[in-house]
């Protein structure tokens, strides 16, 4: 899944932003730039050890297939504060190991065969290499603040969109780490990610000088060429998802509260989805088999659950804490979700990090799990550090 960043513009006059030295913008708007973004990883946990495993300690170890079965799951988590990945168990739901990255991390993502994950930093303005198996990372530098990231199906690149001068899609190789492309882009990229086939980018463009809505535009992903001219859709699609079959593309719309379903074949809005007044949907994910999509509502601390087929909210669950990222693990029967602790749900958001890119939040984050058959809690929040951002699933075999 590629991730995407959310940029937010303020309604009230009094709030007035200057030009930031990474954005090309000569005028004063009325925005705040909000990203948030979550990812979990769920790789093998070795820490318990089956009579098996004993027995073939005796004779020497045992073979790689026996070890990959007994291995659990593992969460991988960003925490924007504290410049780190902190490393779940799921199954003890404590933390085991944290990796130190680039300073503000939004956005988390692993390559398809989850030996690498990337990390986009708002504060350094650096992409984050992280060795999964080494628990080390090296950083990438950028043009600009990558505020968003997106991975090829193939793994072999990641998409940068990058709040340069001019503004660019910047295209990492992912077996070399460095960037071997440019695709100049007319505004900032606010959100991404790759068809199925990998030939296609879907952007989401926020239009920041007006108040009006945004567009989704598709682009050449190796030429930044404009392959389907830009349809209108709500106001500040900060996200956009994708069905697994690539039919479907999904603009979560920050300030105008609901979600535009876009066909990708017609290229029309079919349907658009109201998430209620002052829900801020914030990140968005489809389930494996497609049937399902889930958003975090930022504003009014919760996510749902709709259903695809009928465009309709089937489940409203509530968190105890404003919701930043989800994701699903391989058969989609758990979701998990980050969010910024209690303290975060003390008074209207706090956006401010958000524009400046440097996570100070009051608290802890958390990270939960959920059954996505009855919605209820698998066991209880873990508590992590301030700034939880991105999480995604991973499981071995």
């Amino acid at each position: 899944m590629a991730l995407f960043p959310v940029i937010i513009r303020i309604i009230s006059k009094g709030n007035t932003m200057h030009r930031t030295r990474d954005c090309s913008l000569h005028h004063r708007f009325h925005l705040v730039t909000l990203a948030a973004v979550v990812t979990v990883f769920i790789t093998a946990d070795c820490s318990s050890s089956t009579e098996q495993e004993k027995n073939s300690d005796k004779d020497g170890g045992i073979d790689a297939s026996t070890a990959e079965q007994n291995r659990g799951a593992r969460i991988y988590a960003t925490m924007a504060a504290t410049h780190k990945v902190i490393v779940i168990d799921e199954r003890s739901q404590t933390i085991i190991d944290s990796i130190a990255i680039g300073k503000g991390p939004a956005i988390l993502l692993s390559t398809p065969d989850q030996k690498k994950l990337y990390s986009a930093n708002w504060e350094d303005f650096t992409v984050s290499s992280i060795d999964v198996e080494a628990s080390a990372a090296s950083q990438i530098t950028m043009p600009g603040r990558p505020y968003v990231i997106a991975m090829a199906p193939d793994g072999e690149h990641v998409y940068v969109g990058c709040a340069s001068t001019p503004p660019e899609v910047s295209v990492i190789r992912t077996d070399t780490d460095t960037i071997d492309n440019h695709l100049e882009m007319s505004e900032l990229p606010a959100s991404i990610i790759v068809s199925p086939d990998g030939e296609i980018l879907y952007i989401a463009m926020l239009h920041l000088s007006s108040d009006g809505p945004g567009t989704l535009q598709a682009n050449s992903s190796t030429t930044g060429e404009t392959v389907r001219e830009p349809l209108t859709v709500g106001t500040s699609p900060a996200w956009i998802t994708i069905t697994p079959d690539g039919s479907k593309v999904y603009t979560l719309n920050f300030l105008s509260d609901d979600i535009s379903v876009v066909d990708t074949e017609s290229w029309t809005v079919e349907a658009t989805i109201d998430t209620g007044s002052g829900s801020r949907g914030i990140i968005g994910a489809v389930t494996p088999d497609g049937s399902s999509l889930y958003v975090t509502n930022h504003g009014s601390g919760n996510f749902v659950e709709i259903d695809t087929a009928t465009n309709r909210i089937t489940k409203t669950i509530d968190v105890n804490g404003r919701p930043v990222g989800v994701c699903f693990n391989r058969e989609g029967s758990r979701v998990y979700v980050t969010d910024l602790g209690p303290e975060s749900l003390q008074g209207a958001a706090d956006l401010n990090y958000l524009l400046t890119g440097v996570f100070t939040l009051p608290g802890n984050g958390q990270v939960s799990i959920f059954d996505t058959t009855s919605g209820e809690r698998i066991g209880s929040e873990i508590g992590v550090d301030p700034g939880a951002t991105s999480v995604v699933v991973i499981e071995p075999g």
